[in-house]
């Protein structure tokens, strides 16, 4: 199962880190997720932030609870990654804030067994 920080340095060492769909606010983005696929989403923040996440999930099979995680790391100068912070998503919709500094940074949304699909939203300026 590759990681978030192993699908990012992947992306990032083949030069293809614009090729992560990058958020723009209040757009509803397609997420298909499970044990080995990660979904990467890249957000350019450009003045100092709240933002608003939403999450909608569907399970493949009925789960007995839902085990998937919203990682946000930083992208910093050269090579570092830096990791923000986590969110454990335990419902099928759930909502979540974080707080921003102007930067660069990757949304990653990966779950531990599971496939799920459904739609990821953020609300910022």
């Amino acid at each position: 199962m590759p990681t978030c920080v192993k699908s990012i340095q992947t992306k990032r060492d083949t030069g293809q880190l614009d090729s992560i769909t990058e958020l723009t606010t209040n757009t509803l983005f397609p997420i298909s997720i499970n044990f080995s696929q990660k979904q990467l989403f890249l957000l350019n923040i450009v003045q100092q932030e709240t933002a608003q996440f939403t999450i909608n999930l569907i399970a493949a099979v009925p789960p007995s609870n839902v085990g998937v995680t919203v990682n946000i790391y930083q992208l910093l100068g050269g090579r570092t990654i830096l990791l923000l912070g986590s969110v454990l998503i335990t419902e099928l919709s759930m909502s979540f804030q974080k707080d921003f500094t102007v930067g660069t940074y990757i949304i990653c949304i990966g779950s531990t067994a599971i496939t799920y699909t459904g739609t990821f939203v953020g609300d910022f300026t």
